[in-house]
């Protein structure tokens, strides 16, 4: 359950290390994972802490969570490990649509997010460790 006294906490642990990327999570254990409604923004409680990943794209990319599925087999248990897939380039007409996935994966199964960034062929993005939104009530609890 999400506190009050959490919310403002930045992507750090009890013990000080960053949480900058999915690959860090390991060895933590998934309580909660929230998606914002518009996709943007990725909040995932463990026991060690509250995290968030915001979808990063430059001036002229959009950059989102295209969707984040089987959190359910996570609830509860360790992270042992995240794979993040190739990027795949799709291109039609003046758009560019760059897909990545990481799959997260503990005792009982994986989860899977997708994540897209479309722009016109010039510009990147990526998932981004943030600072946790202070309000997450409207946010989609995924597990």
């Amino acid at each position: 359950m999400v506190r009050d006294r959490d919310i403002l906490m930045n992507s750090y642990t009890e013990e000080n290390k960053k949480i900058e990327y999915f690959e860090d999570l390991v060895d933590l254990i998934i309580v909660n994972v929230y998606l914002s409604p518009d996709r943007s923004k990725l909040v995932v409680e463990t026991n060690h802490g509250i995290y968030a990943w915001m979808a990063w794209g430059e001036c002229c990319a959009s950059a989102y969570f295209e969707s984040c599925e089987r959190f359910e087999n996570l609830k509860g248990q360790k992270v042992w490990r995240v794979q993040e897939s190739e990027w795949n380039k799709t291109e039609n007409d003046e758009t560019v649509t760059e897909t990545v996935f990481y799959t997260i994966s503990g005792p009982k199964g994986s989860a899977q997010i997708e994540f897209r960034l479309d722009h016109n062929g010039n510009y990147g993005g990526y998932p981004e460790s943030c600072l946790v939104p202070k309000d997450i009530s409207k946010y989609k609890k995924l597990c």
